[in-house]
């Protein structure tokens, strides 16, 4: 009976010790290190004469992205799927 209680008292801290110590390995053996890489190309989306619009999975629309001749324009939609909320970009110049 004493063999036993020792045991259970024994495993649980010999449990952790050895995940902490798999960890401290697994660190070494394989480290996660995240290297950004230089951007060689920027992808381009072309917008279309209309706009874009962005929508949920149900097919309600959520967002639309469109130009007008004074610049950019973002629009967010409510629940009625009406314009709720605009943003507008002026160009500043032709260069972007």
């Amino acid at each position: 009976m004493g063999h036993t209680s020792i045991r259970r008292k024994l495993a649980l801290p010999i449990g952790i010790g050895v995940a902490f110590l798999a960890g401290v390995v697994s660190h070494h053996l394989w480290p996660r290190d995240a290297h950004a890489q230089a951007m060689l190309s920027v992808s381009t989306i072309y917008v279309p004469p209309d706009g874009l619009v962005f929508r949920s999975l149900d097919g309600k629309p959520i967002a639309k992205l469109s130009r007008t001749g004074r610049g950019a324009l973002f629009e967010l939609c409510d629940d009625a799927q009406e314009n709720s909320a605009r943003c507008r970009a002026f160009a500043r110049s032709t260069r972007i």
